[in-house]
C-alpha cells in the first residue's frame, strides 16, 4: 500500500498538525495501523474536566456526565495500558470526591501537569486521600490545587501534600489554601523527615493562602534553593465577607480573618530562599508590601502586580527598592469593573509609575511595561467603553508610550447570569 512506503515519521508530523481537532484525530485512528499511535497520543494528552454552569442542578446534571465519562474512560485505560503514558496533563476545573476517587485509581506515568479547582477538604477521608496520592504522580512537574472558598485545611494534610509531592515537582500552586485557628497553634520547625531527592520548586504561586508561607521552613519536604519565580497575591482581609456564610464558631475559623499575618513569616522565607528568586508578582493592594524585605531579593529583574490601579503597592516598593537599574520588565493586571472612563482615568498609580520611572527612582535598565486590562463580557453592561481603554492608559504613562516601552492588551472574560 501507499501509506507503508511513507515514512512513519512524515505520518506523524501530518498528524501533530491536527492535535487542536480531536474529531479529525479520532477519525484519523481509525484509518490504518500507521495512524492509530500518535492519533492517541493526542487525543488522550489532556484530560479536562470542565466547570459546570452557575445552576447547582445544572452542576449535578453535569458532574454526573463527566463522571461516567471517566469511568469508561478508566475502564478503557484499565483493560489497554499502552494508552496511560498519552496522558500528560490532567486539568479538573469543579471536581466532587467520585471524580478524584476514579481519577486516583489509575498509576499515572507520564502526568506533567496536575490542575485540580474547588477541592472541598475533609480532615480524613476520600477526598483528602486521593488529593495526596495524585500529587505524587512520579512524573509530575506542575502541581496547581485551588480550594473551596469556604473550605478550612488542617496543617497537617498541608504538610502531607507536601510530603507526598513527586520528586521531579518544579511548579507549585496553592489557590485558597486556608489553615484552620487550631492547626495553625501547632505550626512550628519540626526535625526533618524527608528522604531524598527532595522536589525542587523553582516557581512558587500562593494565592490567597495566609500562613501557609510558616510550612515552608528549613524542615519542609521541598526545596527553594533555586527558586526563580515568586507570586503572593491575595490579602486575608478578603475572607471577612464569609465569616457569616461559614457554618461554624468563629473560633474555628483562621486567625487572619481578624489579623492579617505576621509579615515576619515572608521575610523569613525570603532571607532564607530570595537570592535566586528573578521574578516577583504581588498584589498592589495589600498592604504587608511595606514590610517586605527588598535586600533579600537582589536578584529579582521582572516584577507584575495585580490591582494595579486600585493600589499603589508597586510603586510604593519601587520607592524603595534598593537596586532599581536592576528592573528591566514590569507587567500590571488590572481591570475595568463598574467603574467609569472617568474615574479611572483619574486614578492617579499609571501616572505615578510613569513619572517614577523617569524622575523619582529612575529605572535605566526598564524595557517593557506590559499592562493588561480584564474586561468581563455578558452578564451587566460594562461602563467603560473596550475602544477607549487603549488611549487611557497611553495618555496615562504618557513618557512610557512615547518612548516605545508601553504595550497594552485587553483580556476578556465571558459571564453569564
Amino acid at each position: 500500500m501507499a501509506v507503508e512506503r511513507i515514512p512513519q515519521e512524515i505520518w506523524d508530523k501530518t498528524i501533530d498538525n491536527l492535535q487542536n481537532s480531536p474529531k479529525t484525530l479520532k477519525s484519523c485512528s481509525l484509518v490504518c495501523h500507521s495512524f492509530v499511535a500518535r492519533s492517541q497520543f493526542h487525543i488522550f494528552s489532556t484530560i479536562s474536566i470542565h466547570r459546570a454552569p452557575n445552576s447547582d442542578c445544572f452542576k449535578r446534571s453535569l458532574q454526573k456526565k463527566w463522571l461516567a465519562r471517566l469511568i469508561r474512560l478508566v475502564n478503557n485505560m484499565k483493560s489497554s495500558p499502552h494508552l496511560i503514558p498519552y496522558v500528560h496533563t490532567i486539568d479538573v476545573d469543579s471536581c466532587d470526591t467520585e471524580l478524584l476517587v476514579v481519577l486516583a485509581q489509575v498509576s499515572w506515568s507520564q502526568v506533567y501537569t496536575l490542575s485540580i479547582s474547588e477541592i472541598a477538604v475533609t480532615e480524613e477521608g476520600p477526598v483528602s486521600e486521593s488529593v495526596i496520592s495524585l500529587v505524587g504522580i512520579p512524573s509530575l512537574r506542575k502541581l496547581e490545587l485551588q480550594f473551596g472558598v469556604l473550605n478550612w485545611c488542617s496543617v497537617n494534610f498541608v504538610r502531607a501534600i507536601f510530603a507526598r509531592c513527586s520528586p521531579s515537582l518544579e511548579s507549585l500552586s496553592l489557590d485558597n489554601c486556608k489553615l484552620k485557628a487550631s492547626s495553625c497553634l501547632t505550626i512550628s520547625a519540626e526535625p526533618a523527615r524527608f528522604t531524598l531527592p527532595r522536589p525542587k520548586i523553582r516557581e512558587l504561586t500562593l494565592r490567597h493562602s495566609p500562613y501557609v508561607v510558616a510550612l515552608l521552613h528549613s524542615a519542609c519536604p521541598l526545596d527553594f534553593s533555586a527558586l526563580t519565580h515568586l507570586c503572593c497575591v491575595g490579602d486575608s482581609s478578603m475572607l471577612d465577607g464569609f465569616l457569616g456564610l461559614s457554618g461554624g464558631p468563629l473560633g474555628d475559623l483562621i486567625p487572619s480573618l481578624q489579623s492579617p499575618p505576621n509579615p515576619d513569616l515572608m521575610n523569613g522565607f525570603l532571607r532564607r530562599n530570595g537570592g535566586t528568586i528573578q521574578s516577583l508578582e504581588i498584589d498592589a493592594i495589600d498592604d504587608s508590601l511595606r514590610s517586605f524585605n527588598l535586600t533579600a531579593l537582589p536578584a529579582v529583574h521582572r516584577l507584575s502586580a495585580a490591582d494595579f490601579v486600585q493600589g499603589g503597592g508597586l510603586c510604593d516598593l519601587l520607592v524603595r527598592w534598593p537596586m532599581p537599574q536592576r528592573i528591566s520588565s514590569i507587567r500590571l493586571f488590572t481591570s475595568t469593573g463598574f467603574m467609569s472612563e472617568r474615574r479611572w482615568a483619574d486614578v492617579s498609580s499609571c501616572g505615578r509609575l510613569d513619572r517614577l520611572a523617569f524622575d523619582r527612582v529612575s529605572l535605566p535598565g526598564l524595557q517593557k511595561v506590559e499592562v493588561v486590562v480584564s474586561i468581563t463580557v455578558g452578564g451587566f453592561s460594562p461602563l467603560f467603553r473596550r475602544g477607549a481603554i487603549v488611549p487611557t492608559v497611553q495618555a496615562a504613562m504618557q513618557r512610557l508610550h512615547e518612548r516605545g516601552l508601553l504595550s497594552v492588551s485587553i483580556a476578556l472574560k465571558t459571564t453569564s447570569y
